[in-house]
């Protein structure tokens, strides 16, 4: 995902309808306005898939799920572009590899639809393999803190290297690690704990697994950091992790945040009409971003910034009120088209 400059954005407008025979002229300024949004890419709005789910979507190369293969052909025929795929989430940070296991996966049962633990064999990763035009960005277990952890995980980044190739992206370290305190780390784990452990993880993976690579992929700024939960919790923000020093050994080729907002437990105002058929609420949910933006944006120009998750918890918690119905797909469009305007990737 390379970052881009800036374009005017469409406002949504009534529609023109010319006489028959006349011809309709339209102008576009010499300049970008003041405020306009983003180049729009035509894979804005991408998948993320949880760790655990990857052989369920995806399947393997015996038995390839040609289903879902099938909706990301129909995106890339509509738009001209595959979407991009980020395997990852809390299930993610609870993944191991045995390489003498048969099965692709087997997962332990845990709360709120995630596991809580996920062990993987070396079948699991044909599952990268079904989805051919996609680019891909695979997260790599940071909670792990085993002695034997960093280990493990490297071993899972050299084998999703060798069977995507040229259509890796970037690994991301770590899931949401703002929830990392009082949960797989001391209570007392800051912005700047997490620094030195996301440092230690990339300059290891970058030495061990990245470099020399056949791929042409770079062997340094290959690395997805943050994945804060929330636009801001304590000490962990964009700004303090930048300040305390995350990309100092020049490893950070995009950020990614989480935009859950929607997803606050299956409570009473978790409703259509309040939350997600709601264009205040889209606004309202959206824009807390925008600071951490337009920080990147005006100092780091050259990584990129996304919304890695959004609103996956709805579908975990089974809320069928706001699932697979059509006033979801109203709040989509306008989710999607307001997202637009403020960053430059979206995964859901």
């Amino acid at each position: 995902m390379k970052p881009h400059t800036l374009l005017a954005a469409l406002p949504l407008l009534p529609a023109v309808v010319a006489a028959p025979g006349s011809t309709i002229k339209v102008a576009a300024p010499g300049t970008v306005p003041s405020g306009a949004s983003q180049i729009v890419d035509h894979a804005f709005a991408s998948f993320s898939f949880p760790a655990h789910w990857l052989p369920d979507f995806a399947g393997n190369n015996t038995h390839p799920n040609l289903f879902s293969r099938d909706i990301l052909d129909l995106l890339y025929r509509k738009t001209g572009k595959h979407p991009y795929i980020r395997v990852g989430g809390t299930s993610a940070d609870r993944t191991y590899y045995n390489a003498s296991q048969e099965l692709s996966i087997q997962v332990d049962t845990g709360a709120n639809g995630i596991p809580s633990a996920v062990y993987i064999g070396p079948v699991y990763f044909e599952a990268l393999n079904n989805f051919p035009g996609s680019l891909w960005s695979f997260q790599a277990n940071l909670a792990n803190n085993a002695s034997w952890g960093l280990n493990n995980t490297m071993e899972v980044c050299k084998l999703v290297m060798n069977t995507l190739k040229g259509n890796l992206i970037d690994f991301e370290i770590g899931n949401e690690v703002d929830l990392y305190p009082c949960s797989v780390r001391p209570c007392g784990y800051t912005v700047y704990d997490y620094i030195q452990e996301w440092a230690r993880y990339a300059d290891a993976i970058s030495e061990n697994v990245l470099k020399g690579n056949p791929y042409g992929l770079d062997e340094q700024k290959f690395f997805q950091a943050l994945v804060f939960a929330n636009a801001q919790l304590n000490t962990f923000t964009t700004q303090n992790a930048f300040n305390g020093g995350i990309d100092l050994t020049n490893h950070v080729k995009s950020v990614s945040l989480h935009q859950g907002s929607y997803a606050a437990g299956n409570q009473a105002w978790v409703r259509l009409q309040e939350t997600f058929m709601n264009h205040t609420a889209v606004v309202a949910n959206l824009s807390i971003y925008s600071p951490a933006n337009t920080y990147i944006k005006t100092n780091y120009p050259d990584v990129t910034f996304l919304l890695g998750e959004t609103n996956s918890d709805y579908t975990n918690l089974l809320m069928s009120q706001v699932e697979g119905v059509f006033g979801s797909s109203l709040w989509l469009i306008d989710y999607l088209m307001y997202g637009m305007s403020l960053v430059q990737y979206f995964s859901v």
